[in-house]
């Protein structure tokens, strides 16, 4: 039969563990260096668009 509480305590064990606080660091980790590789993917897209704008409107 399943008890909340026992589940509960459980969850708050595992949380404060370590191996929970090296997982969700490394989760964090990942996450950031996807997003750094999203913002420069972003940032190389803007500057070819921007400079082709730029020989395009220059003839």
């Amino acid at each position: 039969m399943w008890n909340h509480a026992v589940f509960s305590k459980n969850r708050d064990r595992l949380l404060t563990s370590d191996v929970a606080q090296q997982f969700f660091a490394e989760v964090n980790r990942q996450d950031r260096r996807c997003n750094a590789a999203n913002f420069n993917e972003f940032l190389d897209a803007m500057t070819k668009q921007s400079s082709e704008c730029g020989r395009s409107t220059a003839r």
